[in-house]
């Protein structure tokens, strides 16, 4: 068998986009012929088969297409929603922060509210001087102190050691025991002085066997120490040339006071030994001390002004402080006026502290004032005057006080004190005791009523007695009644009245016995009240009769 090419050629018309040629032949005609005879080619035109074609490929890519656009759309919904949630919460986070700005402003319109006001009128006198402490030594240790860490023996005094200075004094401290670390400290008067301000202290300074400086010390509206300053420079001086003023420096110190200052004393501090040499050489010395007021660009101590020590030499000062305050929150509300009036001589000074306060409170719905004095004046007893003056400035009556008065402590009265009445409770202590008796009395038989007390007050309290006994007699009959008191087996004081029943036959009659016994002092006593029939006919009492005893406070 062999094999013969087979060819063919064919034009394409003008139109046709796409053909499909074909291969057209004769046979096989059975299993057996394998003979294939070749006819010719024909040439389809499927021009129209494949735009179909094209078209449904073209529609199933649209289709897919649509799938991944719906896909996406999809994602950018659940991006749009997850958006929107967290839009949801920065819309919460707004509206909390618009909350708080709410909050904010509330709290911003409440501390508007609060308003205070304060002024401080002060006058000084300080003899044309500066200095505010003793510095002259003319009287001795006069306007100072001496105190110290440590029990140890020392001697201060004014020009103790072997040298005199022409026209000046000076202070010296002597160490005699060997005390190591322990100091000594010489403090002067308390001045007066505002808080924040500005002070100075100095001193010409020499030593032996020991450091020595000065430092101020401050203390609040009741002298009560606060805090001390920085120290000066420490002076020392190892050869023993005291009796040279130029030996002596003067060392100095500036601090500003502490907000609540209210005084300022200048310290000197004598140090412990240094070398523990012999008892007559630990020396530490001062001459010309200084406390002023200063400025705050200060670096230098100001010129040094003497003050003397006489009597008439003094300083002086008066200040007059006044703080308003109110306040208003949402829940309550505070109206306040707080005065301080003070005075101060020499160190010695008087204070008069008032406040006048009004407050509320909103949940409760309570209200209060207050209004109080403190008087201090430590040399002696405060006075507080209430009196009423007519126009010509003579005191009248009194003063009316409305309402109850509660008083902390004990009442002293130069005078004399009238009530309308005394309140059940008045009494400081009440002891009762009874008894019935029906025994008729014959002449000379006692019948005694009695009971124990305890008398607590003192002689300044009044013990009273009421005896209550109803009576019953006859014709004529005569009585004697009297009361004892007794302490111990011992008679103190006693009290008696005779009675006389005249009247007719079986009369009645309700005794009644009151007496007041002063000046008893504290302990424990007996009272007895004894009836006795001396004449006439029989009497007896008519049922229950009783004493009672009752302590009383002047």
């Amino acid at each position: 068998m062999g094999y013969a090419d087979f060819a063919g050629e064919f034009v394409i018309p003008a139109g046709v986009v796409a053909a499909r040629p074909w291969l057209v032949c004769d046979g096989p005609n059975d299993a057996t012929d394998l003979a294939v005879n070749w006819r010719r080619i024909r040439v389809e035109d499927i021009t129209s088969e494949r735009a179909a074609k094209d078209y449904a490929d073209a529609a199933s890519t649209s289709y897919t297409n649509a799938n991944i656009a719906k896909g996406q759309a999809e994602g950018f919904a659940s991006a749009a929603s997850g958006s929107a949630n967290t839009a949801g919460l920065r819309a919460g986070d707004a509206a909390t922060s618009a909350s708080a700005a709410s909050g904010s402003a509330a709290t911003a319109t409440a501390k508007a509210s609060e308003a205070a006001t304060s002024a401080t009128l002060s006058a000084r006198y300080a003899n044309g001087s500066s200095n505010r402490v003793t510095s002259d030594f003319a009287a001795g240790k006069s306007g100072w102190n001496i105190a110290g860490n440590a029990i140890h023996r020392q001697q201060w005094n004014a020009n103790n050691a072997d040298f005199q200075f022409a026209n000046e004094n000076y202070f010296g401290i002597l160490g005699l025991d060997k005390n190591g670390d322990h100091y000594t400290d010489v403090y002067s008067s308390w001045a007066a002085c505002n808080g924040g301000e500005w002070w100075q202290a100095s001193a010409w300074l020499a030593s032996r066997e020991c450091v020595t400086f000065v430092y101020l010390q401050y203390a609040d509206a009741n002298a009560t120490y606060l805090s001390d300053s920085n120290q000066s420079p420490s002076m020392y001086n190892n050869p023993r040339g005291w009796s040279n003023l130029e030996n002596f420096s003067r060392v100095f110190v500036k601090q500003q006071t502490p907000a609540n200052a209210r005084y300022v004393r200048l310290v000197w501090r004598k140090g412990g030994w240094i070398n523990n040499g012999t008892p007559d050489l630990s020396w530490a010395f001062m001459m010309r001390p200084m406390l002023a007021p200063a400025t705050a660009d200060q670096t230098d101590p100001s010129p040094y002004v003497p003050r003397g020590g006489g009597d008439g030499l003094k300083d002086a000062s008066a200040r007059i402080e006044e703080v308003s305050t109110v306040a208003a929150t949402a829940n309550t509300a505070v109206a306040q006026i707080k005065s301080t009036l003070q005075v101060d001589v020499n160190g010695a000074s008087a204070r008069l502290n008032t406040v006048e306060q009004v407050a509320a409170v909103a949940f409760d719905r309570t209200t209060g004032a207050r209004w109080s004095k403190e008087a201090i004046s430590p040399a002696g007893r405060a006075q507080l005057t209430v009196y009423s003056l007519d126009q010509n400035g003579t005191p009248q009556a009194g003063v009316d006080i409305i309402g109850d008065l509660s008083v902390r402590g004990d009442i002293f009265v130069d005078g004399t004190v009238y009530t309308s009445k005394i309140a059940p409770n008045a009494a400081t202590q009440v002891w009762y005791t009874s008894r019935s008796d029906v025994i008729q009395y014959p002449t000379g038989i006692i019948s005694t009523l009695s009971t124990g007390f305890a008398k607590y007050a003192g002689s300044e309290s009044v013990v009273q007695y009421d005896v209550q006994v109803p009576l019953f007699g006859t014709d004529a009959v005569k009585i004697n009644a009297w009361l004892d008191v007794w302490q111990g087996g011992t008679l103190i004081q006693n009290r008696g009245i005779r009675m006389e029943v005249d009247g007719n036959n079986e009369t009645y009659l309700p005794f009644v016995y009151q007496h007041c016994f002063f000046n008893l002092p504290a302990g424990n006593y007996e009272a007895r009240f004894s009836i006795e029939r001396t004449s006439g006919h029989n009497c007896s009492t008519n049922g229950l009769y009783h004493m009672i005893v009752r302590e009383f406070k002047r």
